[in-house]
């Protein structure tokens, strides 16, 4: 029996609770799902599991194939009070009522008729004291109460001591607060055998990103026939630029020359602005991922599967209207591989981490520049940039809130490093290659 009830006491609050109501008191699980606030179907559900408990937690024990005879046995036992050698004084009689006090002629303190009490099974002996007209001190042992037969009222409170310490009366007339039935720690839930889950997610970074900064054009010099090695000129200021241009010097297509050649007269003769600038907007970049995890055990995981990237960013060239506009989007699927480490795992939330590394292989990196004279949009050309690969590292902090055992949802604030690729293509990623995202998604898991 002590074996027994301590394994009953390790079982989950709720899981405990449910068992006592429903074997030991004999409650209807309509009975239960009142006093405990939940659904009927609940109270059957959380029976079944705390019996297949009971069961794992007593399998080291040889008799465990008597166990169908023994705990008829055993509750039979303690219902009726009944005690052995092995059992001691663990468990006293608890037919007697929950009654009012009334004094006899020489001060004693009698139990009249009340309404029965709730048997509570403990590893002390067990007093049942009605809180109202008896004082502590005047409380005579369990096993000494005198009952009559006197009608009496229904005593309002009454006060369960369980190894020293008070429990809250689960009568359906009596008002217990459900916090008064939970533990003083969370207490993790079993593993039901899931294996895997599947993810689907939103991935936006914080903020974005403008940079304004010096350019230099580049271009190559026209040379005689025979110089086997074309000349590169490098220019910095409008003024030099368009003088270049003016010299039919540069190997430049001449309906392109014509628009370049005004954008940089018209740059030129603005007071203060001979310098080459070109500003940079880069916009959020954003992530779709679809991830399929395997759980190894109760703590560890791995996760793989495949995402959608994209990056895109607008530049000027210019100002006053005579400027040069480039639009360049690179997307990219990823391939992810890491591992995940569950921290913390409630009836509701769970908490873990996750660490791992990315390739991403670009797939469509469309750019388009316009050229604008006085505001006027004199040509647009359209190209493809040859973007590299890019790998990149990450971990992150994952909460998860689940709506039902079977799906969750949840936020995974990362912090991901791009390594750097060499190439001379700017991106959000270029400008901030340790990025703090937050990808925010639902799992499911079977």
């Amino acid at each position: 029996m002590a074996e027994l009830m301590a394994a009953i006491d390790e079982l989950p609050n709720g899981y405990g609770q449910v068992f006592k109501l429903a074997v030991i008191q004999e409650m209807s699980h309509k009975e239960i799902a009142e006093i405990l606030g939940i659904a009927a179907h609940s109270s059957s559900s959380q029976l079944s599991r705390a019996k297949k408990m009971l069961q794992k937690s007593l399998a080291q024990y040889w008799l465990l194939w008597l166990m169908p005879l023994v705990l008829p046995l055993a509750i039979y036992l303690y219902k009726t009070g009944k005690t052995t050698d092995v059992l001691g004084p663990i468990v006293t009689k608890q037919e007697h009522t929950a009654p009012d006090t009334k004094h006899d002629d020489e001060g004693t303190p009698t139990i009249g008729q009340g309404t029965p009490a709730i048997p509570i099974v403990a590893t002390q002996q067990i007093a049942i004291v009605p809180v109202k007209d008896v004082p502590a001190d005047s409380l005579a042992p369990a096993d000494t109460l005198h009952h009559t037969n006197e009608e009496t009222e229904r005593t309002n409170t009454t006060t369960i001591i369980h190894d020293n310490k008070p429990l809250p009366d689960l009568r359906p007339d009596k008002d217990t607060h459900i916090a008064d039935l939970t533990p003083e720690k969370p207490i993790e839930v079993e593993d039901k055998g899931q294996k895997w889950s599947v993810d689907l997610a939103y991935t936006g970074s914080m903020g974005e990103q403008n940079a304004n900064r010096p350019f230099i054009f580049t271009e190559t010099e026209m040379t005689d026939v025979t110089s086997k090695v074309p000349r590169i000129r490098s220019f910095d200021k409008w003024s030099d630029y368009a003088e270049a241009l003016q010299s039919g010097t540069l190997d430049v297509d001449y309906k392109t020359y014509q628009i370049l050649l005004k954008i940089a007269q018209n740059n030129a003769a603005q007071p203060g602005m001979d310098m080459i600038e070109r500003k940079t907007h880069h916009y959020m970049p954003i992530d779709f991922s679809l991830a399929l995890k395997y759980k190894l055990n109760n703590r560890f995981g791995l996760e793989t599967g495949l995402s959608y990237s994209r990056l895109k960013s607008e530049s000027v060239i210019g100002t006053g209207g005579n400027a040069i506009r480039e639009q360049q989007t690179i997307h990219y699927l990823g391939i992810p591989l890491k591992g995940t480490y569950n921290m913390y795992n409630a009836r509701r939330w769970s908490l873990y981490g996750s660490l791992g590394a990315k390739l991403e292989v670009p797939v469509y990196a469309p750019i388009s520049t316009s050229y604008f004279v006085n505001g006027m949009k004199e040509l647009e050309e359209k190209s493809t940039l040859h973007a590299p690969l890019q790998w990149s590292i990450g971990t992150g902090i994952g909460l998860q809130y689940n709506l039902t055992p079977d799906i969750g949802f949840f936020a995974e604030p990362s912090l991901q490093y791009y390594i750097p690729t060499g190439s001379d293509i700017e991106t959000y990623r270029t400008e901030h290659p340790f990025m703090f995202s937050l990808p925010l998604g639902i799992r499911i898991t079977w």
